[in-house]
């Protein structure tokens, strides 16, 4: 988990919570101090990692573009195989640029990834957002996709979208990075935001996907898309208090730092796989030795 923190939110955490913050079961009762952190010190820290990702993005980005550091951004990296839709958000151009060119809410959303050189439809959607992001100017494309883009992009996005199909994503790991920075989740309910979803921490795409009519799913799965960024996520994010903060949209920053943070990390998973496997198996193996029989 430290490896993928920015050093200001682990910072924070070592000062509320304690030095060995990642190292803490989840209920350890220091967590509680995640909560005891002043929004306005949280929001000023996004805001410093916000900014060190657009500069980033103003030297990455495809075609020369101006970011807005008060934009609601929305972030999407990850390899552009079909299946994990890219181009999802996509499918309704005059919608889409209703939500970006709103002059009072501005949406702008960060592409980046690559595709294998096999797959030729992953290609073809890099293609169709690379083309749009030469038209709007809210819509950018990274090239030379990497860890150190990656990170800037888990760390500094206030969004993170994440719009598989639903049953074939095997588990969403920059969804976890980004919410261990404080970034809010926007995913359909598939790999691990199936089991990390809680309305306080982020927010589900509808699906009702069967697998059975692809066009169908993604169709309704896009107007879903549309409908919880217009009606919640987008007012959520501009709703300030008389100082500018978003203090609803802080809680839930807190909430996420706190959730993912303790419940979707490698410590966990060792853990786990200890007390749900090797242990057991283990265990299992002394009793066999203990048999009449046992030829060990």
């Amino acid at each position: 988990m430290p490896t993928w923190v920015a050093p200001e939110i682990a910072a924070l955490l070592s000062r509320y919570v304690g030095p060995d913050w990642w190292d803490l079961d989840p209920a350890d009762g220091r967590w509680h101090a995640v909560h005891e952190i002043a929004a306005a010190e949280l929001w000023e820290i996004h805001g410093q990692l916000k900014r060190r990702l657009l500069e980033l993005v103003k030297e990455r980005a495809e075609t020369p573009h101006e970011v807005d550091m008060n934009a609601l951004t929305i972030g999407f990296g990850r390899r552009f195989a079909p299946y994990k839709r890219a181009n999802l958000l996509l499918r309704d151009r005059p919608r889409l640029t209703k939500l970006l060119r709103n002059s009072r809410r501005p949406v702008q959303i960060l592409f980046a990834g690559k595709s294998h050189p096999a797959d030729q439809p992953g290609k073809d959607i890099v293609a169709g957002i690379v083309g749009l992001a030469r038209e709007e100017p809210r819509v950018i494309f990274l090239k030379d996709y990497d860890i150190t883009l990656a990170r800037h992009l888990v760390q500094g996005a206030d969004i993170w979208l994440n719009n598989p199909r639903r049953f074939l994503e095997a588990s969403g790991t920059s969804g976890m990075k980004a919410g261990a920075n404080g970034g809010l989740n926007v995913s359909v309910l598939d790999g691990w935001w199936d089991e990390a979803y809680r309305p306080e921490l982020g927010w589900a795409i509808p699906s009702a996907a069967t697998l059975d009519r692809q066009d169908v799913d993604d169709l309704a799965e896009a107007e879903g898309l549309y409908r919880l960024l217009e009606r919640e996520v987008v007012p959520a994010f501009y709703d300030r208090d008389e100082n500018g903060i978003p203090l609803r949209w802080v809680e839930m920053m807190k909430a996420s730092i706190r959730h993912v943070v303790t419940q979707f990390a490698a410590r966990r998973m060792v853990i786990d796989y200890f007390n749900a496997a090797y242990g057991p198996g283990a265990r299992r193996v002394e009793q066999l030795r203990l048999l009449p029989d046992w030829g060990g």
